[in-house]
């Protein structure tokens, strides 16, 4: 009968050796790769610190009031580029009133009311001034006789004749025709002696046309 053969030692001590090498250099490998980590932690929470220390503190937010007063500024009352000023005349014989408008002039800007009218003294004696804005300037004169806006029809020697008027109020001769003033009904030579005051060219020649027929 055979006897069985006894392990041999070899195998055991093999095992063992590898057994403890593997536990060695795996506590080896723990106590380095730990600390490792702990110390990225702290640079990570250090640098968040470091973050939050640079941040910039916000100011307190103040309410605004409810209402917010601004001052107004009123400009002063004197001429401009853009001011008109107008020279209006009345013309009591023929009722017309007439507008004729003039640029400012550099003279004429930046003054006020009081400095404008002591202006006015001076450079238009025969106008006054009835209305000072920085929009409007008017200055105003009354005329005792007719504009030179109207015609007027009369007779010379016996027939018809056409007049205007110069600004001064003074009547000249326009146009001379050759209708007789006799020949008219009475009522017409007496309105042709008297005078006929037409406002428009168009009206004098169907005037003109009338007496003529």
């Amino acid at each position: 009968m055979m006897r069985r053969r006894r392990r041999t030692p070899y195998g055991i001590i093999l095992f063992t050796a590898g057994f403890l090498a593997v536990g060695v250099i795996g506590f080896i490998i723990g106590y380095r790769v730990y600390p490792i980590r702990n110390n990225d932690n702290n640079i990570v929470i250090e640098k968040e610190s470091n973050l939050n220390a640079q941040l910039p503190v916000p100011d307190p937010i103040e309410s605004e009031p409810d209402e917010i007063t601004t001052p107004v500024i009123i400009a002063e009352n004197s001429i401009r580029l853009e001011t008109k000023i107008i020279f209006r005349t009345h013309y009591t014989k023929c009722q017309t009133i007439k507008d004729v408008p003039m640029q400012a002039t550099e003279e004429l800007i930046g003054l006020k009311e009081n400095t404008f009218k002591e202006y006015a003294l001076e450079q238009f004696k025969e106008w006054q001034v009835v209305r000072f804005s920085s929009d409007e300037v008017i200055l105003f004169q009354r005329k005792d006789q007719i504009c030179p806006d109207h015609y007027y029809v009369s007779e010379i020697d016996g027939f018809i004749v056409v007049f205007r008027f110069t600004e001064a109020g003074q009547k000249y001769v326009l146009e001379r025709t050759d209708i007789p003033v006799s020949h008219l009904p009475d009522i017409d030579q007496e309105k042709i002696k008297r005078g006929i005051l037409i406002r428009t060219r168009q009206e004098v020649n169907q005037l003109l046309e009338d007496y003529s027929s």
